[in-house]
């Protein structure tokens, strides 16, 4: 039997979200490309955000660590083209350190708690390349970050190796300044309530990793988001593709899933869960396969499900449960068109709390206790 459980991705998210990252360092050899948008239909982030030019400084490699919190930064940060090492930004920092604009490349990891020199990272506006993690915000349960309001200073970021996390930002509103970056390994947004859109990240097509929405606080998600469209020509994600998790996260505003209409491939699980808008699945029709299982779990207004009418494959565990609109011949369809079987001992499903519309809901064997998806 095939389960998902919530334990891996807690472990891989929260230790991410918790770390204090310290060093950075970066190879400036990669050309920014400045056009405003990726192919497919057309739109995307328009504008000088996404043409500004990096500034033409001698280079200059810095090594060791390196924090705002400390006075020993202020003579090399300002001057600096490469970080060998990490870089951790602090919302408190030193009053003597002048920002880090000639900074091209971080060859490990770059934290972002806060913007001490502005709220859109413009003194980042030379950054092109993070070696290791970036992660922009800081935990929920800590306080969070006020002071970013957009990532426009990140226009000339192309890659990031490692994962980008964006949480915890109470007043991030967009994520336009990202309009040039090509390649993430992994993706997690977390805790960011003024967020409308995610309208920087049209040039990505696959995610090696995983791609997430998800929360670290009961309760916060991302209730202004009310749109997919920057994930429009998104083909594949190579893991796990969660819009909800096993938090109380809230999406009040995500009406429908359109912007996910390139995607064809999830490699492990999808989640889709606490949106009360959600109506239907009809942005999911490019969809084939799945690697390991899906969920469509506590959308309250969800009454149609087939938008999935292009589902082959979907590995051995589907639950769609607490979907109070959804009719039960839905999903029972469903299963039978992934070719599910209610009574092995392979198959993880579960259907359940949905609209009884009078079609016979097996006795399934899944497990419906609520370890997997709680």
């Amino acid at each position: 039997m095939v389960k998902m459980t919530s334990r891996s991705f807690v472990l891989i998210w929260l230790l991410i979200a918790s770390a204090l990252l310290l060093l950075t360092s970066c190879d400036d050899s990669r050309d920014v490309d400045d056009q405003t948008d990726g192919d497919g239909d057309g739109g995307g982030v328009e504008g000088p955000v996404c043409h500004a030019a990096p500034l033409d400084c001698p280079e200059l490699v810095c090594t060791d660590e390196l924090s705002t919190l400390y006075a020993s930064t202020s003579g090399a940060l300002s001057q600096c083209t490469t970080i060998e090492g990490d870089l951790t930004v602090h919302s408190q920092m030193n009053t003597a350190i002048e920002p880090p604009r000639c900074l091209r490349t971080v060859t490990g990891d770059l934290t972002i708690q806060g913007d001490p020199w502005g709220d859109d990272l413009s003194s980042f506006q030379s950054l092109e390349y993070v070696g290791g993690r970036l992660v922009i915000g800081h935990l929920w349960d800590h306080g969070g970050s006020w002071g970013i309001k957009n990532l426009d200073g990140l226009s000339n970021l192309r890659e990031i190796d490692e994962f980008l996390t964006i949480y915890g930002n109470h007043n991030l509103e967009n994520v336009d300044g990202l309009c040039n970056m090509e390649h993430a390994a992994s993706i997690g947004f977390s805790d960011n309530p003024s967020l409308r859109d995610v309208d920087g990240l049209e040039k990505l097509t696959h995610v090696p990793r995983s791609l997430v929405f998800i929360s670290d606080s009961k309760g916060v998600g991302h209730p202004s988001l009310e749109d997919l469209e920057g994930l429009r020509n998104l083909i594949s994600v190579g893991e796990d593709l969660l819009i909800g998790w096993w938090f109380g996260i809230y999406f009040d505003s995500l009406s429908d899933l359109s912007g996910l209409r390139s995607l064809t491939h999830v490699g492990r699980t999808m989640y889709i869960r606490n949106a009360p808008l959600l109506q239907d699945l009809d942005g999911l029709d490019a969809l084939v396969t799945i690697g390991e299982g899906l969920s469509i779990s506590n959308n309250e207004r969800l009454h149609d499900i087939s938008g999935l009418s292009s589902f082959e494959k979907g590995g051995h565990l589907l639950w769609i449960t607490g979907n109070a609109a959804l009719p039960d011949c839905q999903a029972t369809d469903l299963v039978d068109q992934l070719g599910l079987h209610a009574n092995s001992t392979e198959d993880n499903v579960c259907i359940q709390e949905n609209l009884d519309d009078g079609c016979t809901v097996p006795d399934w064997s899944g497990d419906c206790g609520g370890t997997d998806y709680d």
